[in-house]
């Protein structure tokens, strides 16, 4: 018997969202988490001392036999540590808080440590280390300590406006009261010189640790002394979608830093974005169009508030004909992270659609989607005919999904020919696929021979087969098929 098997395949057109109002297109979610935290177990083996420091940050180790070993570890990479004795001495102190280490701090560090605020200090970034330092032990800053350092602040900015120097700078501020106020002048001179990429993203010039550390700062400032937030919502998506670029970072500092920033960003309630996306691959089934959203924070949590109208405005992009103007999007999970539209009352027909969701009339987001037809045979006729077209081919027609009846003989002096018209199930109009293909398969051998079926101007696809000039593919081998 000639067995046939046509496979049909379809194509989806994967596009980004096109249209969005404080919204991103996707989030930190469990796997990216989940990623991150092996960074923070790896920095434990390091022998990298700001890596231990920034891994004890985020995990909390319990079993002593883990760290102890690894209170003795940081106190010798403390000694060896090429960095700034200012940020060595954060990290080594810190560190040892963190992991609740037994052994007491050497009185010579902290000597050193609890002087370092009135010696001549050298940069910002020298005052946000000391001042964190001092934080970490638990020792209060006098105010007249307080006064001079701010004085210094002011003096070191005159001098140093880099992108860092502001950066540290106002990660200072926060920590002096309402003498540092002053730097709440100078954010935007610092988020005027971020970079743009692509109209998509915002980052600074130094990468990930540099934009962290003024965006952080930055709303530190806002926060600390009652101004409004230091990006617009537009910017704050366009920094959200640089720190989601980053999710794959390898380091313990960065990891932790990229946390933090999607953070900051998304406690700005007046400005967060929010991430709106699909779930799945967006290949909807035309008996049963449903349409799955996930609407959660930067960091892949449910919404505080939830939001309370979800709708959508969806329309065919084919001819961008509306099939209707608002479509309710409803809760389907009990976290309120999932949502549902369901499309079934639009009877939508094979195509690529696009919709348009709102949420609360604040976030907006436009997702594409593509609703699949159902393809059936309309008909189908197989024959042999010889191949110079000496005598008339015999055809005979096969109703889906019967099979034939008899077994076709054919040898290399003929063909086989194929023709077969499909089409959409809900309309029985012909279509065209993306590639119709014939399989040819010998079950004593299990060997398969793929060809193509080309569409003709009638819209039918057909075979034609020349089994002379094809027995290579057979490996000349004669039998069933």
């Amino acid at each position: 018997m000639l067995k046939l098997g046509l496979t049909l395949f379809c194509v989806l057109c994967a596009c980004a969202p096109t249209w969005s109002t404080r919204t991103v297109d996707s989030h930190l979610g469990t796997k990216d988490l989940t990623r991150l935290q092996r960074v923070f177990v790896e920095g434990f083996g390091s022998n990298d001392l700001q890596a231990i420091f920034f891994s004890s940050l985020n995990i909390q180790l319990t079993d002593a036999t883990q760290k102890e070993p690894l209170c003795k570890k940081i106190a010798a990479l403390h000694e060896e540590s090429k960095l700034n004795s200012f940020e060595k001495d954060y990290y080594f102190i810190g560190a040892s808080k963190n992991l609740g280490c037994s052994a007491k701090l050497e009185e010579a560090l902290l000597s050193k440590v609890y002087s370092s605020l009135d010696s001549e200090l050298g940069s910002t970034q020298e005052i946000y280390y000391r001042l964190v330092t001092h934080k970490a032990l638990g020792v209060q800053v006098s105010v007249a300590t307080q006064a001079k350092v701010v004085k210094r602040l002011q003096e070191l900015l005159k001098k140093d406006d880099t992108l860092t120097g502001l950066g540290y700078g106002f990660n200072v501020a926060v920590q002096l009261g309402s003498g540092a106020a002053f730097i709440a002048n100078r954010v935007e001179d610092a988020i005027v010189q971020a970079d743009e990429v692509d109209g998509k993203l915002l980052q600074f010039e130094g990468g990930l640790s540099i934009t962290s550390l003024i965006i952080n700062g930055a709303f530190g400032v806002a926060k600390a002394y009652n101004k409004p937030a230091p990006v617009s919502a537009a910017q704050a998506v366009k920094f959200a979608n640089y720190f989601l670029s980053r999710r794959s970072v390898q380091s313990a500092k960065g990891a932790h830093v990229l946390i933090e920033a999607l953070k900051t960003i998304g406690a700005s309630e007046k400005i967060a974005p929010i991430c709106v996306q699909l779930i799945g691959n967006g290949q909807l089934d035309a008996q049963s169009p449903a349409l799955n959203i996930a609407i959660v924070d930067l960091l892949g949590k449910p919404l505080s508030p939830a939001p309370k109208v979800i709708t959508a405005k969806v329309f065919n992009k084919k001819d961008n004909s509306v099939l209707a103007e608002k479509i309710t999007v409803t809760s389907k999970s009990s976290d309120k992270t999932t949502y549902v539209a369901d499309l079934a009352s639009l009877k939508p027909v094979r195509g690529i659609y696009e919709a348009e969701l709102s949420a609360d009339g604040v976030y907006t987001q436009s997702v594409q989607f593509k609703v699949l037809g159902r393809v059936k045979v309309q008909s189908l006729e197989v024959g042999i005919a010889e191949s110079d077209a000496s005598a008339a081919t015999r055809k005979q027609s096969v109703t889906y999904p019967s099979k034939l009846k008899e077994t076709l003989s054919a040898d290399t002096t003929q063909k086989l020919l194929l023709r077969t018209v499909l089409v959409e199930e809900s309309n029985n109009k012909p279509l065209a696929v993306h590639q119709a293909f014939v399989r040819l398969y010998k079950k004593e051998t299990d060997k398969e021979i793929i060809f193509v079926a080309e569409q003709d101007s009638s819209k039918a696809y057909k075979f034609d087969m020349d089994i002379g000039s094809n027995g290579k593919n057979f490996n000349y081998q004669s039998g069933t098929y």
